[in-house]
């Protein structure tokens, strides 16, 4: 199971420098590879409102004093979580279409097998108090 979501997130992640890159030659891209002259409206929104709320939720903790070190792929599960959130209002208000709640599931399928792959090896801790 660990190998099938370390995979998901190695292909976000080309999926993602591969964008990037394109959007730095005046290429736009959307999900999965569509290229468009504009990111549609909602989806935007769905993003931009993740993404804010990813940064209230390490402010928070950063001002009830709880710092401490995160793993990368906790930010990535934390993002995506929130996105999927946002996504799932957002979609819901502006009555978009069926394909575009497809987009949505794989990015909680996405959020499943990150959450899975940063999720600490239970069956090693027990082992560690058994001996």
């Amino acid at each position: 199971m660990r190998t099938i979501a370390n995979t998901v997130v190695a292909l976000m992640m080309i999926w993602a420098l591969g964008v990037s890159f394109l959007a730095f030659l005046d290429t736009t891209i959307h999900w999965p590879w569509i290229i468009t002259e504009a990111i549609p409206y909602h989806r935007l929104q769905t993003v931009r409102i993740g993404l804010l709320l990813t940064f209230s939720y390490y402010g928070l903790l950063h001002l009830l004093g709880k710092n401490q070190e995160f793993y990368p792929l906790h930010f990535l599960t934390t993002y995506l979580f929130y996105m999927s959130l946002s996504g799932l209002i957002i979609f819901y208000r502006r009555d978009v279409l069926m394909q575009d709640w497809g987009i949505l599931v794989f990015f909680c399928v996405c959020l499943i097998f990150c959450y899975a792959a940063g999720r600490p090896d239970v069956n090693r801790h027990i082992k560690k108090y058994k001996n």
